[in-house]
């Protein structure tokens, strides 16, 4: 057995000997007992590439196992821990070193590159660092995000915070990796430090977060408003739920809409059939708030979008990152629904998680409410819908509630016409000089007299027009009044037989028709009564009622004899019909 283990021994140093006596290996660095060689003054390209310049030694320093004072046991370093202290030794290195290789890493760190893409990675470093942000390889610039968020390179979180975001802003839509890991880091970094959520953009995620609220927060003011949230029966009028103000119905239908992603009311649809609309798509998420929490017990907002969970959270996920002093206890509250807490040094996030699942529930809930509800009100058949038989009875019930309520509140629709305002101010001012008394026209002068007169001057233009249109008609009848006896009250039966006159124009220019003036005319002068397309007995009536504001009293009336002029207002009539 010892002969045995003598005899491969000495096999051993044979091999020992033969290398080191090899001229090849004699000039190996390995082998090599010089401390101090010469260097050449110009070297190639190749030899310049293995070459790192002394700023980098103390970061090469950095050792990993690290030896504990007063001969305890040492121990190792962490990925991050080294990366931390070495990225502290390399923090005010420059360089200017292009490196167009390539490197990939899913954590990348200084202890993973080469000497080569170390420098091209510091020489990158520098010109960011003076603000030429340019295009890198995605683990140089996941690299240089990870030194902000330790800290190195920076004067203050502040200042970090104010780097991460200018970066993230220049690089987005250059890398997908960048752009899916700046956004988290950003957010964690101002939680981490304190400064969230006053220097925090608003996110997607928050602006959800706050519909999210404002939708639960209006439901349940729905709720109370109409009787829902009590024990007695809600308060309801033609089968719908009362007492759902405006405001709230139009909340609550924006907050729906936008948390379904389909934007906010369409705008083709009038002021009132959008405000109908969204008191109706109110009522009905009211209903079925109330239907889940009579048979599922639990809320409509809960059971679209989740509840709030407190879950554990890792800050910086997917970084190397390293704290070399313990975060104290901190809560942070991004929102009603979103906050941060750190116990012993343990994070936990509370929010809700998973809320975008319950968009497209959502949104095809609110296409089939709406599309339902207009069908109903415009008469047509109701729409293929995947809705319930009892969500469709809600929902015909408040269209049909909400169709009567609004065709008993229609607005009164008035209309002015204008052309009946000169009308109007004659009848006012006759109406006045009717009024006067003999003393108020003498003190007034002539001015009533003149305003009667600029009233009834449309009249009397009318009255022109008629008396001349039965010139004619007044010559052949003074011509046959001169062989017969007068009737003393014009009592002569109308003469259908002769040919009448017919006025020209059928306007109505003063208070008499063309016809009244005729038949006005033909009583004056004691002419041939005209043809009357009505009874005598009528237009008699509507020649005193037309003229009753200009005389104030009637000026016709039936005698034994017939219609006749009552003497006392002849001269008026006269200078009423003949005016020249």
């Amino acid at each position: 057995m010892e002969d045995r283990c003598s005899g491969r021994s000495s096999r051993a140093r044979d091999i020992i000997d033969r290398i080191v006596s090899d001229e090849r290996f004699r000039a190996s660095s390995h082998f090599s007992t010089t401390v101090y060689r010469d260097e050449p003054l110009l070297t190639t390209g190749r030899q310049m590439a293995g070459y790192l310049p002394d700023e980098y030694a103390p970061m090469k320093a950095v050792s990993r196992w690290e030896e504990q004072p007063g001969g305890a046991r040492g121990r190792w370093l962490s990925e991050a821990e080294l990366f931390y202290r070495q990225g502290l030794a390399l923090a005010d290195v420059e360089d200017d070193c292009p490196y167009r290789g390539t490197y990939k890493s899913t954590y990348p760190t200084y202890s993973t590159m080469s000497d080569r893409q170390l420098r091209g990675y510091v020489s990158w470093r520098s010109r960011v660092r003076k603000g030429d942000i340019e295009a890198t390889l995605p683990a140089f610039a996941i690299t240089y995000l990870q030194e902000l968020i330790c800290g190195i390179g920076t004067s203050g979180p502040l200042d970090g915070f104010e780097r991460l975001s200018s970066f993230a802003s220049a690089y987005r839509g250059v890398s997908p990796e960048v752009d899916r890991r700046a956004p988290v880091w950003l957010q964690d970094y101002a939680i981490y430090h304190g400064l969230a959520p006053q220097l925090l953009p608003c996110s997607a995620e928050l602006q959800r977060e706050e519909h999210i609220l404002r939708f639960t927060e209006t439901l349940e003011r729905v709720r109370e408003a109409t009787g829902l949230s009590s024990k007695e029966k809600p308060r309801r009028t033609r089968g719908g739920l009362a007492g759902i103000g405006d405001a709230d119905a139009v909340t609550l239908y924006e907050s729906a809409r936008s948390l379904a992603n389909t934007g906010s009311t369409p705008n083709h649809e009038d002021a009132g059939a959008r405000e109908d609309l969204c008191h109706v798509v109110c009522a009905v998420l009211a209903r079925l708030d109330e239907h889940y929490r009579r048979t599922r017990k639990t809320r409509l907002a809960a059971s679209l979008f989740g509840e709030a969970v407190e879950l554990p959270y890792t800050m910086f996920a997917s970084a190397v990152f390293f704290d070399p002093k313990p975060h104290p206890d901190a809560e942070v509250a991004l929102s009603a629904l979103h906050r941060y807490r750190c116990r012993n040094g343990l994070w936990t996030c509370t929010h809700i998680h998973g809320a975008q699942a319950g968009t497209m529930r959502l949104a095809d809930l609110l296409r089939d409410i709406e599309s339902t509800t207009r069908a109903r009100w415009e008469g047509a058949d109701a729409p293929d819908t995947t809705l319930p038989k009892y969500l469709v009875k809600f929902v015909v019930s408040e269209a049909d509630a909400r169709a009567a309520w609004r065709s008993e509140h229609a607005p009164v629709r008035v209309r002015i016409d204008t052309s009946k305002l000169a009308g109007i101010r004659t009848a006012a001012a006759c109406t006045r000089e009717a009024l006067l008394i003999d003393d108020e026209r003498l003190e007034e002068g002539t001015e009533g007299s003149a305003i009667l007169a600029s009233a009834i001057e449309a009249s009397r233009t009318s009255a022109h027009t008629a008396a001349g249109a039965i010139e004619t008609s007044r010559t052949s009848a003074h011509t046959a009044a001169s062989t017969e006896e007068t009737a003393p009250c014009g009592n002569r039966h109308m003469d259908t037989e002769r040919a009448q006159p017919r006025l020209a124009s059928e306007s109505e220019a003063g208070p008499l028709s063309a016809e009244q003036s005729a038949y006005l005319v033909a009583l004056l002068d004691g002419g041939a009564r005209i043809e009357l397309s009505q009874s005598e007995d009528l237009v008699v009536d509507q020649i005193n009622e037309a003229l009753f504001d200009l005389v104030g009293d009637t000026v016709l009336e039936f005698g034994p004899q017939g219609v006749c002029i009552i003497e006392d207002y002849r001269p008026d009539l006269e200078g009423f019909v003949h005016h020249d």
